[in-house]
């Protein structure tokens, strides 16, 4: 990889930094790093796999953004993973280091008002090392044909639904031992096939970064094994634009991903049915984080509570606006029954 900015990398502990594998992501990437920066996170390392959309001179003319540019194999690099390993052992020991796709938004229990380093003090707190997530398909209400989106546009302004479920868990032998399967592509893609087909949805994208680590599929896997926080994450995707179906064709042609019969896949029925709708019974509009406890889809706990209102407490105290915590704590307030619902009924996912 070649560094192709001149910025300087400071080795400040306390900045939050985000880690990306993309190529070609030129249009999704400019909401994606505003989304991130305005949720708290202070610098960015993008590696950039031979684009030619743009992408490349958008990154350069970012000043908080480190460019790595390589055009060797996505495959032989194991989906990028090796990229992404050197990266956080070069830049990101010490850092909580969160590692997404262009098309991936991190939520977790009051993410409306409580951003990634607000979180990050949290799980030093607790002691813990990594956040565990669920991976939900996003889509739009239509035809996917019609969800044009447009550069710089809020994701959810085209794909604001998910399925409810079913998501099934099955055991793993790598960290952290289960895997995640089901949602829409299950549903659409494999709806033949068994519950266990289909891309894993499990991932731990927010980690505190030691020397020894590493990534080992994707951020499905890691290793050596680490303390995972008391709560969990959702990690919104947003694959499912008008532009998949030209992407999926593209990409299969390439031949340079892990799972290449997926796109294969995709590609096929989308050409069959190219007026296809994701929709069905179980879709729903997404709404906030609280949805998405109330779902099973999140967990929280009552230290996260009691961080969150200690948070806003706080800042009553050093005589914050008073309209601003005052809404933020009657936000707040909404989890109190869907936690205390969370405790009791949602799964842990194993750990």
């Amino acid at each position: 990889m070649k560094k192709l900015d001149t910025l300087k990398i400071p080795s400040a502990r306390e900045e939050i930094r985000l880690f990306l594998v993309g190529r070609d992501e030129g249009l999704r990437l400019p909401f994606l790093i505003e989304h991130y920066r305005l949720a708290g996170v202070d610098r960015f390392f993008v590696v950039d796999n031979g684009s030619t959309d743009g992408m490349t001179d958008f990154l350069l003319s970012q000043k908080d953004v480190h460019v790595f540019y390589t055009e060797d194999s996505y495959k032989e690099n194991k989906a990028g993973v090796s990229w992404v390993n050197q990266l956080l052992d070069q830049y990101g020991v010490g850092h909580w280091c969160l590692v997404v796709d262009a098309d991936e938004i991190l939520v977790y229990p009051y993410s409306d008002i409580l951003n990634i380093k607000e979180l990050c003090i949290f799980l030093d707190r607790v002691e813990a090392v990594g956040l565990f997530c669920l991976m939900i398909d996003m889509y739009p209400r239509g035809a996917l044909k019609n969800a044009d989106y447009a550069m710089g546009q809020p994701f959810l302004d085209i794909a604001d639904h998910f399925d409810a479920g079913p998501y099934n868990v099955f055991p793993a032998r790598n960290f952290p031992h289960l895997q995640i399967k089901g949602g829409m592509r299950r549903r659409v893609f494999w709806a033949n096939g068994r519950n266990a087909d289909g891309p894993a949805l499990n991932k731990i994208p927010l980690v505190k970064w030691r020397r020894g680590m590493a990534f080992a599929g994707s951020t499905h896997t890691l290793r050596p094994a680490l303390a995972l926080a008391p709560i969990t994450g959702v990690l919104q995707h947003f694959k499912y634009f008008s532009d998949f179906a030209v992407t999926a064709v593209r990409e299969y042609a390439r031949n340079d991903r892990p799972h290449i019969d997926e796109y294969r896949l995709y590609a096929e029925m989308l050409e069959r049915e190219p007026a296809m709708s994701f929709m069905c019974d179980v879709s729903v509009r997404y709404r906030d984080p609280v949805q998405l406890v109330e779902l099973g889809l999140l967990k929280g706990s009552w230290e996260l509570k009691k961080f969150v209102e200690e948070r806003f407490s706080a800042c009553e105290t050093e005589g914050s606006s008073l309209d601003a915590t005052s809404g933020a704590m009657a936000e707040a307030n909404r989890y109190k029954v869907p936690l205390s619902k969370a405790l009791q009924l949602l799964p842990i996912y194993g750990f």
